[in-house]
């Protein structure tokens, strides 16, 4: 579990050094906070990831729904990073998504809502075994 909880924070920092623009307002505080936490949990990996994690709203939501799913669905650590790399990118789309809502009229909006949930839940079914997925579409039927 800590390794699965680590491995989704270094792919979020990374993340967040790479769209850290995008991310948050603050710019490069936001890369130098990010890079610090990477830091600290590689040097670390065995101290509690939660402190750090709450630091990202990004990490936070992606983190939460990925380790429901693997509760749910029963995920292996490779099958949870999976999903943890597809839930990074489906929030870092929402939160580019919310800074931009100017530009788009209500209609646009729903409509890239949609596709992105849709192309959301589309990537994780596809990695899901014929059983995950059944209990996936069981569990989330209006996903």
């Amino acid at each position: 579990m800590k390794k699965i909880l680590n491995t989704i924070f270094f792919l979020l920092s990374s993340l967040g050094m790479v769209f850290g623009q995008q991310i948050s307002n603050s710019g490069p505080d936001a890369t130098t906070r990010a890079a610090q936490e990477k830091e600290a949990t590689l040097n670390n990996p065995d101290s509690s990831t939660t402190q750090i994690a709450t630091s990202n709203p990004i990490m936070v939501l992606a983190g939460t729904e990925t380790e429901q799913l693997r509760k749910d669905l029963n995920l292996n650590a490779a099958e949870a990073t999976k999903v943890a790399e597809i839930n990074i990118e489906y929030q870092i789309k929402l939160e580019s998504l919310k800074r931009n809502l100017e530009k788009y009229s209500e209609s646009e909006v729903k409509e890239k809502l949609i596709t992105i949930k849709n192309n959301h839940k589309n990537e994780i079914v596809e990695l899901l075994s014929p059983e995950q997925k059944m209990k996936y579409k069981s569990l989330y039927p209006d996903n």
